[in-house]
């Protein structure tokens, strides 16, 4: 059996709608169900968008490949 968690977070378009910027998951796979879970298999990733037509930080892609346990995917719309 395994977990997901995941997070959400939101922002307000130029429409004033709520809209979905960036959503982040952890897997926890081969858990126990009636007892402590001893095996350590978690898995994490994040998805990230643009927000209305802003640039990324210069940096950001450089800083993201820096990071060797990181998983993220970035898209320029929330489609």
């Amino acid at each position: 059996m395994s977990a997901l968690s995941f997070s959400l977070k939101t922002t307000r378009s130029a429409n004033n709608t709520n809209e979905i910027a960036m959503v982040s998951c952890l897997v926890h796979q081969d858990i126990n169900q009636d007892g402590p879970t001893n095996t350590t298999k978690v898995n994490q990733f994040t998805i990230m968008r643009k927000l209305d037509k802003k640039p990324w930080p210069f940096d950001m892609q450089q800083k993201l490949k820096q990071k060797q346990d990181s998983q993220v995917a970035l898209f320029e719309t929330e489609r």
